[in-house]
């Protein structure tokens, strides 16, 4: 997910609810009716939060007991509830502060600031003054007969702009009023006023605040691209997302990070699928106390062990049996 977004602008006073997606939603309707309601009670608080769509309380994370005296829950009930609602995807937990949110909400909210920021640079001339140009034609068909003002009115009523489409209908009731000329596919072969923005993917961003830093190039767009591809691929954000976690902690236990030994992000999430493997950390096994290869360094003292036994032997000053053992476990037949 990405950086904290600013602040709401202001209340709104309904949220946006489309009931075909709650029931055709798998992990909403895998949750028991309990779960679902808590989770709808949820979903309100979010839509009053300072940051809509995330659980907050005083601008932090809501804790887990404040929300259980919110909701009049037993806290053990609502741990339960939320393991039930993070396990489905129902809810998601940003990596960042571990604050609660919807992907949904979010998404939509992101969406209100864009069109809203938008708004406020104005739209065509020609459209927004066509209110005022009505107005004066209406004035003047006054005047005229019967006959003619039923064609004129027929004729003023063909440069009215066309009605918003049921998406930019949805978008005006969540955020106010949009312009004409910001609405895509209201002006055909015109160029719009604003740029359209690209749509924010909420779990790439969330995948891309954990992945491990590397030296060198490490292009974010390259591997938003990837990202997408695989998505369209049918993987799933979270089974990648899940994957970035393990390479992470493999760079770690390695000492990778920062190096130019880690992947850029564009080929984890390439063709060859590396979010898929284990990345398993490998355990430092010690060398056996006794056979095994010696070092050069124990090699010349185990050499020197040798020659000094088979000298005081050959002497007869010391029995060979009350010489001391070696202090090497590995030694070498000198015979």
């Amino acid at each position: 997910m990405t950086a904290r977004t600013q602040k709401n602008a202001g209340k709104m006073p309904a949220m946006q609810f489309y009931p075909a997606d709650w029931r055709k939603d798998p992990g909403v309707q895998a949750l028991g009716f309990h779960d679902r309601g808590v989770w709808f009670e949820i979903l309100c608080i979010m839509h009053e939060s300072s940051e809509r769509g995330v659980l907050l309380l005083n601008g932090l994370p809501m804790p887990t007991q404040a929300l259980a005296n919110i909701l009049g829950l037993d806290i053990q009930i609502l741990n339960q509830t939320l393991t039930n609602l993070t396990t489905y995807g129902v809810a998601k937990v940003r990596h960042a502060d571990g604050a609660l949110y919807s992907k949904r909400m979010v998404a939509d909210e992101n969406l209100c600031q864009i069109r809203r920021e938008a708004g406020k640079k104005g739209g065509n001339p020609a459209l927004l003054n066509q209110k005022s140009n009505q107005a004066d034609n209406q004035a003047v068909n006054q005047t005229a007969t019967p006959s003619s003002s039923s064609s004129s009115s027929s004729s003023s009523s063909t440069t009215v702009s066309k009605p918003l489409s049921p998406a930019a209908q949805s978008v005006e009731s969540e955020c106010g009023p949009v312009q004409a000329s910001l609405i895509p596919g209201e002006q055909e072969g015109k160029q719009s006023a604003v740029t359209k923005a690209q749509p924010v993917d909420a779990d790439f961003e969330a995948a891309w605040g954990i992945y491990p830093k590397r030296a060198g190039g490490n292009s974010k767009t390259e591997a938003l691209k990837a990202w997408t591809a695989r998505v369209k691929q049918g993987k799933k954000p979270d089974d990648m997302i899940a994957g970035v976690m393990r390479y992470a902690k493999f760079c770690a236990a390695k000492g990778n990070i920062g190096t130019e030994y880690v992947k850029q992000a564009s080929t984890f999430f390439g063709p060859s699928l590396h979010f898929e493997e284990a990345w398993d950390i490998p355990v430092a096994t010690e060398r056996p106390q006794s056979g095994g290869f010696m070092t050069t360094q124990e090699r010349n003292r185990a050499i020197s062990d040798a020659n000094m036994r088979a000298f005081l032997e050959d002497d007869g000053a010391t029995p060979f049996d009350a010489l001391p053992p070696p202090n090497d476990p590995f030694t070498i037949d000198m015979e």
